[in-house]
């Protein structure tokens, strides 16, 4: 800051020298003060404090949330975007949605829009939206940042400022985080390390809530459409036992659970899409037969041990409810399991701190009392389609 408003007072000094009088040099003087205060008005002044000196590297923060007071609404609004998609926040209810305020002005807005990328390419999704919001800067100062970057989030134009005011935004960058409710859950200040392991898990169990309650809510098939294929049977080929590691750290294998139906589904705690979805059918079911209590249990079996641990695994499953159980184990424990289900999975290199993700498949299976399979469901059925294969099962 001092270096800034020396150099507008030598700037001053040497035009008062090089043209002489008192008149002149009390007028650069005073121009330099304006600006000097303009510099500050605008905020200027924290975004290059916490961007460092000649435009250093900002160092990002941990990713945190600050809670919101709870039902808290967002307040709508109505946006173009710079590709002249209209963006209304009603229209977004029933996705996660993050607010991005940034301007290309803000240094830790640009030092940070690589991290919102990733999460962007990690979660956009159904249930999952970003949405960086610029305030008041040129449409050709925009797109001249943005060219050849490579960011491929939509960007909405707050072109008065009138939205960033109304979600009582002071200062650069901004991120507001809205539940699928359309209520504010909490907001962030500065620059974060939106693509950490601790974001994803965040978010991850925000779209898994979002992906409940939008299933329980959606239109259902006539009941005997629903279940004209819910043909349970035993397999020859599939299934079976297998020993791995609980979500306590407790030895455990399928036996434990003689005299419970099980749902069984495969995938991995950073898992952007399939896996919340997932998860989520089996919270539904959860919720539509409560008064099954232990006889039904919900198990999630990963397939990425090096980053699933117990402990882990303990704190996602925590989001879903009290009858979820989550096994690990070794790379061969897994592997074996994923053998006897015939399920399979690959990883694959992406950037960010994340480092890869596993594509694999995507099925729920069904497991009786006694250990054996009796029925496959495929990715994204109907939770009330599950339960009835568990009421089967259970004789209710």
């Amino acid at each position: 800051m001092r270096r800034f408003h020396k150099a507008f007072y030598s700037g001053a000094r040497f035009f008062s020298a090089l043209f002489s009088g008192a008149r002149l040099t009390g007028i650069l003087l005073t121009v330099s003060l304006v600006v000097w205060a303009l510099f500050m008005g605008w905020g200027l002044a924290p975004v290059l404090a916490a961007g460092g000196e000649g435009g250093r590297e900002t160092k990002l923060k941990p990713f945190a949330i600050e809670p919101e007071a709870p039902g808290t609404r967002a307040p709508d609004f109505s946006l173009k975007g710079l590709d002249g998609r209209e963006w209304t926040m009603s229209e977004l209810k029933g996705k996660v949605v993050v607010l991005n305020f940034w301007a290309t002005w803000c240094i830790p807005c640009l030092e940070e829009f690589p991290q919102l990328q990733n999460l962007h390419k990690t979660l956009g999704g159904q249930n999952f939206i970003l949405l960086a919001v610029n305030v008041m800067d040129k449409r050709s100062r925009i797109e001249a940042f943005l060219k050849d970057k490579g960011y491929d989030f939509p960007i909405a134009l707050d072109e008065k400022g009138d939205v960033y005011r109304s979600y009582g935004v002071k200062n650069f960058p901004a991120t507001i985080v809205v539940d699928h409710d359309g209520n504010i859950h909490g907001r962030a200040l500065g620059a974060r390390q939106w693509d950490s392991p601790e974001a994803l898990k965040y978010f991850l169990g925000m779209a898994a809530r979002a992906t409940a309650a939008n299933s329980q809510g959606g239109k259902t098939a006539s009941q005997p459409e629903k279940y004209q294929n819910l043909n349970l049977r035993f397999y020859d080929d599939k299934g079976g036992d297998f020993a791995m590691q609980d979500h306590e750290g407790r030895p455990s294998s399928l036996k434990d659970f003689r005299g419970q139906v099980l749902l069984v589904g495969f995938g991995y705690t950073h898992c952007p899409d399939i896996c919340p979805t997932m998860l989520s059918s089996m919270v539904g079911v959860d919720r539509l037969l409560p008064q099954t209590g232990d006889r039904l249990r919900f198990m999630f079996v990963t397939l990425d041990p090096g980053r699933d641990t117990a402990e882990h695994l303990k704190g996602y499953l925590e989001y879903f409810g009290e009858r979820f159980v989550g096994m690990t184990g070794t790379e061969e424990q897994v592997a074996a399991a994923a053998r006897k289900y015939k399920v399979r999975y690959k990883s694959r290199q992406v950037g960010g701190e994340l480092g890869y993700l596993i594509d694999h498949s995507a099925f729920v299976f069904l497991v009786d009392q006694e250990g054996r399979l009796r029925f496959t469901f495929p990715h994204n059925s109907d939770p009330e389609y599950m339960a009835e294969g568990v009421r089967r099962l259970l004789g209710s």
